[in-house]
């Protein structure tokens, strides 16, 4: 993304809020997704402080394709409602995970359970008690021993697939997520300051600054 400035601004300036997330998923999409929430933050922000020394009487915001155009009274309030709400969508995120985290938490536990029951019914048993002594008596138990906890717990458990699933089962909800708590976003506050705008109709668009962000 890039910014340009152009035109006379004396009677209006136009903000873009641009929101393009990718398909797939890859920690370089989660990234763009992370980044997004932030440039948007900034661009909330930066207008705001802009709108506080500029003397335009008209400001334009694109938000997912739609236009709005603004006092810059309403303006000002828009940007002070953006910072807000996304400042609180990485709680949002986080309560919209709870109930999946704990049931994939609670499904893992119990695979794992499984798995140590076996293990030990192994490790208590007389087989595994001799076998332990006569690998002691080597003086190479400790090894023996990680290998019998890889081959009796680790694997028969699943635990190293069942983590590498979860990760990337993690990466794909959490932007699903991100992607849904920012578009909410955007359309709340569309929906809430569409009524304010003024119809581009009625705008001389010629005398009209604008921001490409």
């Amino acid at each position: 993304m890039k910014g340009l400035l152009s035109g006379d601004t004396s009677r209006m300036t136009r903000f873009t809020f641009w929101k393009h997330l990718p398909a797939g998923v890859s920690s370089a999409h989660l990234l763009i997704s992370i980044v997004t929430m932030l440039v948007i933050l900034f661009l909330a922000g930066m207008s705001y402080r802009w709108l506080a020394t500029s003397h335009s009487p008209l400001i334009q915001y694109i938000i997912n394709g739609e236009s709005l155009v603004l006092s810059a009274e309403d303006g000002a309030a828009l940007s002070r409602d953006l910072s807000e709400r996304f400042k609180v969508l990485e709680q949002g995120a986080a309560q919209r995970f709870e109930p999946w985290m704990d049931e994939a938490l609670l499904q893992a536990r119990e695979q794992y359970q499984e798995a140590g029951e076996h293990y030990l019914d192994w490790y208590f048993s007389a087989t595994g008690s001799y076998a332990r002594l006569a690998v002691s008596l080597t003086g190479d138990l400790e090894p023996w021993m990680a290998r019998q906890i890889q081959d009796r717990l680790v694997e028969p458990s699943g635990a190293e697939q069942a983590v590498s699933l979860l990760h990337t089962e993690y990466r794909e909800r959490l932007l699903d997520v991100q992607q849904e708590l920012l578009s909410e976003a955007l359309n709340d506050v569309y929906l809430h300051y569409a009524p304010m705008s003024v119809p581009t109709s009625e705008i001389d668009d010629g005398t009209m600054g604008r921001w490409l962000l």
